[in-house]
């Protein structure tokens, strides 16, 4: 876990606890999903999570002709739809996925472990 371990332990333990996880908030990933995915070395969620944007704009599509004429209405949605939302959903499933990722890389661990002795 790195320097992130204090913030990331806690949690875990609670995962562990609880035998799943379940969602909670990471502020990382709400301002900065496929980055934080990234360095996360979590590829496939990172690659979702710069898609969420577009699906945004798919969904502000949709409802922009109810808009009308208000300024204030349309970048209100336009932000929801391509930053707020997606950080939302990044948000509350980060910390799961980094936990099932270091718990595969903790069975690998122990998998080779038991191969040497």
């Amino acid at each position: 876990m790195g320097p992130g371990a204090d913030y990331y332990c806690p949690r875990f333990l609670r995962y562990e606890r609880a035998g799943r996880w379940f969602p909670s908030w990471n502020w990382s990933a709400f301002f900065l999903p496929a980055l934080w995915a990234f360095y996360r070395k979590l590829p496939l969620p990172g690659v979702l999570f710069a898609l969420l944007p577009l699906a945004g704009l798919a969904g502000f599509d949709a409802i922009a002709p109810s808009l009308g004429d208000s300024a204030f209405a349309w970048l209100g949605a336009i932000v929801c739809a391509t930053w707020i939302f997606p950080g939302i959903v990044a948000a509350t499933l980060a910390n799961g996925l980094l936990y099932r990722r270091t718990q595969r890389l903790v069975r690998m661990a122990e998998t080779r472990t038991d191969k040497k002795h």
